[in-house]
């Protein structure tokens, strides 16, 4: 179920009190892996699109949110964390140029070790992550598997090329629009003919 909380925020240099609506609650940003994982602990929440500064280069708007829900387990002496995470995403066509919208759903699942040496048991097909801390940042480890996510060549799904027609089209129009007496260097030939 998703919540709706009300934010009011101040703005430096600004007057007045800002307000906002949040779907759920915010995420942490550090949790203590060891600890969780000993409890199989859940976090479920939100972070928002314009606090992960990496990912918003790629995108045409930072507005929105992540929803995502973290699983924090043992599998024998690993320490295991789980991840899913929705968001709709605006990118950047790269056969149009124009804006599409994008449905990122992503899932992944890692061991956090202190160490190499701990890594060994990790499964093949498992990631692990070392970790120098015995905190976890979950929004930049968020940043990281999204952008891994995201699609090496965003494209829309229909054939978008008929606005690169129209664009040519217009191209043409407008060049003739500015050079209409313009002849044929090779019209005389015809005449030859």
């Amino acid at each position: 179920m998703v919540e709706f909380k009300a934010i009011y925020f101040d703005m430096p240099g600004q007057k007045g009190y800002y307000f906002a609506l949040v779907m759920g609650p915010l995420i942490p940003e550090f949790v203590d892996y060891a600890q969780k994982a000993e409890q199989a602990a859940e976090i479920s929440g939100i972070w928002p699109l314009n606090k992960l500064a990496r990912l918003q280069d790629k995108l045409l708007s930072d507005e929105g949110v992540v929803e995502v829900r973290f699983q924090f387990s043992k599998q024998g002496r690993l320490r295991v964390l789980a991840c899913e995470a929705n968001a709709q995403l605006a990118l950047r066509c790269d056969r149009c140029m124009q804006s599409m919208p994008y449905d990122l759903n992503t899932r992944f699942e890692m061991a956090l070790v202190a160490s190499e040496a701990q890594a060994r048991p990790v499964p093949e097909d498992m990631e692990y992550l070392v970790m120098e801390a015995r905190e976890v940042n979950l929004p930049e480890l968020l940043e990281d598997e999204l952008i891994l996510a995201l699609p090496l060549v965003p494209m829309h799904e229909y054939d978008c090329s008929d606005y690169l027609n129209r664009q040519k089209t217009e191209q043409e129009n407008a060049r003739q629009e500015d050079y209409p007496d313009k002849q044929n260097p090779f019209s005389v030939l015809k005449d030859l003919l």
